[in-house]
């Protein structure tokens, strides 16, 4: 018996889904190396077994887009001090000619000596979704109380759904590959709630005490 998600489902499973657009990623800190599934890999110019392997993080920023670098940079060494939860959101260049939007959401934690040492999560293409509203301009970052921990029931909800992404994949099989198309779903769903949190391509987060909105 083939079993299969209740049509009263499929509706509700973007479209988008079907070129497979929630990747996943970990960041072996002490040993340098990024790695990342074969849906990442490609938006960042690397092969399938490059992203298996892991590569440097100096190779990943090296498809970062110029414009987006700079914040991306200040970003990271802040959340390799502190770790704990980020949101980041950036263009990335991997072929001349070729733009995406990626939407990066994890975690970054500390050994037992409060050394950061680890991160992961999902990355989300948002090249759709920008390219309908801002296609001009600085990528979107958000980089908020990363020692205060799960606050926001959204970032609970993403919290939850990254550990629902992580178990799909431990399950593995057909199972796990009846699965995974809705848990992917739920974070391209929670990732789009997320990007609505900005309304222009200031960094809110930077000056709590400006009001939010698009540029005139």
């Amino acid at each position: 018996m083939t079993i299969e998600p209740t049509p009263s489902i499929r509706p509700y499973v973007p479209a988008a889904l079907a070129a497979s657009k929630v990747g996943t990623w970990e960041y072996d800190i002490p040993a340098d190396r990024f790695h990342m599934d074969a849906i990442m890999a490609p938006l960042y110019g690397l092969t399938l077994e490059e992203g298996e392997l892991g590569v440097p993080i100096s190779r990943i920023r090296t498809a970062i887009h110029p414009e987006d670098l700079p914040r991306h940079l200040a970003r990271c060494a802040e959340m390799f001090r502190h770790g704990g939860l980020f949101i980041m959101e950036y263009r990335t260049r991997p072929w001349p000619g070729t733009e995406h939007w990626l939407m990066l959401r994890g975690s970054y934690e500390a050994n037992a000596r409060g050394q950061v040492v680890i991160g992961r999560g999902i990355a989300i293409d948002m090249t759709e979704s920008r390219q309908d509203g801002y296609a001009e301009g600085q990528a979107h970052f958000m980089s908020p109380s990363l020692r205060e921990g799960l606050g926001n029931p959204l970032d609970q909800l993403a919290e939850h759904a990254l550990q629902a992404r992580s178990a799909t994949d431990r399950v593995g099989g057909r199972v796990g590959a009846l699965l995974r198309p809705l848990v992917d779903a739920l974070l391209y769903g929670i990732g789009r709630q997320l990007a609505a949190r900005f309304d222009g391509p200031e960094d809110v987060q930077d000056e709590p005490e400006r009001k939010s909105g698009r540029p005139h």
